[in-house]
């Protein structure tokens, strides 16, 4: 990867975990990528090269960054009207 490459990733998973897109090591909810996937799919970067990159040092994300998203509260249960 180039300098700018390397620049580019950087930033961009810094934002995704700012709009709570998962770190390594967290479950990101179903059917969500976590940071590195989405920035690789964004970027056009092979996941594996950017894993890769992650785990060489060669980027270096903030990872404190990271906000989880508030938690969603469940629809109410339906529940039957009673009868006599």
């Amino acid at each position: 990867m180039t300098p700018a490459e390397t620049k580019a990733a950087t930033n961009l998973i810094n934002q995704l975990l700012k709009e709570g897109y998962y770190p390594p090591g967290a479950q990101p909810p179903k059917g969500q990528n976590a940071a590195i996937g989405e920035a690789a799919d964004r970027l056009g970067i092979n996941r594996k090269t950017l894993v890769s990159a992650v785990s060489a040092g060669r980027i270096k994300p903030t990872w404190k960054l990271f906000r989880q998203p508030a938690r969603q509260s469940k629809p109410p249960a339906y529940r039957r009207a009673a009868t006599r």
